[in-house]
């Protein structure tokens, strides 16, 4: 019933792949979720940007492209992550991933999450045995999918993006998991989870001041 609530914006800028809800400010704190696919016409690679500044907390610009390669596609992460700021970047590193977060790596992105595994969560943590991006487990998805959930129906996460709020009405239960039905996609809600489970950590206390 919330899901059905929610209103899309159309966006101030809309390109091919790319749709800019609000421009970056001077002094604001942005969250750069990136969610990366191999690029072969399949699942979308895409980069969901959230304004943090206060609560509540508003989508800014979506990224959404299925044709690009996981090389070229950190550029690109590289060019929209330093434009907002130097957003706070969270990169999922499995399978194609872990690409991206060596590129990113290579580039030195200042303010890119490094995690440990641990009890099979991720702690974020830099230095040994620390690695650079999220390793989406079962337990990090869990608490992500848990977290998302209360932050659209308190209204602390304000979705602005129709493609999004698509692909939230279609994301269901399976064997225990939530994942999009067959023959949808779940990439950019893959983004809100991870930037779920980020809220609930004390490192996010730390960036924003805030507590969710």
């Amino acid at each position: 019933s919330k899901l059905q609530q929610l209103v899309f914006e159309d966006p101030i800028v809309e390109q091919k792949h790319l749709n800019i809800y609000e421009q970056p400010v001077a002094g604001r704190t942005y969250i750069a979720t990136v969610d990366v696919a191999a690029g072969l016409s399949m699942d979308h690679s895409v980069i969901n940007i959230i304004d943090v500044t206060e609560a509540p907390y508003k989508q800014v610009l979506v990224y959404r492209n299925n044709e690009i390669d996981p090389t070229s596609f950190s550029i690109v992460v590289d060019q929209i992550g330093k434009k907002y700021n130097y957003a706070h970047l969270i990169v999922e590193s499995n399978n194609d991933g872990k690409i991206v977060c060596k590129e990113l790596w290579d580039m030195e992105y200042e303010n890119m999450i490094s995690t440990k595994s641990e009890a099979g969560d991720n702690i974020i943590k830099s230095g040994r045995r620390s690695a650079p991006g999220i390793m989406m487990t079962k337990l990090t998805k869990k608490i992500g999918c848990s977290k998302l959930k209360d932050l659209i129906e308190t209204e602390v996460l304000i979705i602005k993006d129709q493609q999004t709020i698509s692909e939230l009405g279609t994301f269901v239960l399976s064997k225990g998991s939530y994942e999009a039905e067959q023959g949808k996609h779940d990439d950019i809600v893959m983004c809100l989870v991870m930037f779920s489970w980020f809220a609930s950590t004390n490192y996010f206390i730390d960036v924003t001041g805030k507590n969710t």
